[in-house]
């Protein structure tokens, strides 16, 4: 199964990219006009396979490009919150809403397959490059277009999910892995999945024995 959510350390680690993260990748027809001039072109659209080879056991994860056009080279990145990220030049800003619409894409769509995987890629760029408040494939500055192994049926995919993001609090959140030479390769999205409130409470209790313990060990040193 695919692992779309990603729980990565904050912190500047070396990421190598292993290419797409299924093997039967999808090229699709896409137009965008948010350059200064209109681009019509085919890209692959699908979720990428990094490794994270900072930690003393490297971690495999699905990521997302953010940006349409740039390479994805391995480098070291830093992981962000969507927050406090800036996009590139070229893009929409990756305000709240923008933000909000991918968790809850991402939230109602796990990914299993290299069609879904390819149907995810296209509706949060579509999300994240739109200028207009309504995400559609097939309106708008962003538009793809079924000329490819997958496609229509992925771009057809793709526009259910973005009509069907719903109201509904996300279960997962996300943040961007920013690559530390700006402008040198893609920033990537990546999602985690939001702890139950169960398991705030353990958490909290468990903090609150530790603090129990260490008072008592305080006390009978005394």
């Amino acid at each position: 199964m695919a692992q779309l959510f990603a729980t990565q350390p904050a912190a500047a680690n070396a990421l190598t990219f292993n290419g797409l993260f299924y093997s039967s990748p999808d090229t699709v027809h896409i137009s965008y006009s948010g350059l200064p001039s209109a681009v019509n072109r085919y890209v692959y659209s699908g979720g990428l396979s990094m490794t994270d080879t900072t930690p003393t056991t490297p971690v495999t994860f699905m990521a997302w490009c953010l940006d349409i056009f740039d390479n994805i080279a391995s480098q070291t990145y830093t992981l962000v919150s969507a927050s406090s990220y800036i996009p590139g030049w070229n893009h929409v800003p990756l305000d709240a809403t923008k933000v909000l619409a991918l968790e809850r894409l991402a939230s109602n769509n796990p990914v299993t397959n290299a069609a879904q995987s390819s149907a995810f890629q296209l509706a949060a760029w579509e999300i994240v490059d739109e200028h207009t408040a309504l995400y559609s494939l097939s309106t708008g500055n962003f538009q793809a277009f079924g000329n490819s192994i997958h496609s229509p049926d992925t771009i057809t995919m793709a526009n259910l999910w973005l009509s069907n993001l719903g109201t509904a609090s996300p279960t997962v959140a996300l943040s961007i892995w920013r690559a530390n030479i700006p402008g040198s390769t893609q920033d990537l999205a990546v999602f985690s999945r939001v702890p139950e409130p169960e398991t705030y409470a353990m958490m909290l209790s468990g903090l609150g024995l530790m603090g129990f313990i260490i008072r008592r060990r305080n006390k009978n040193a005394v």
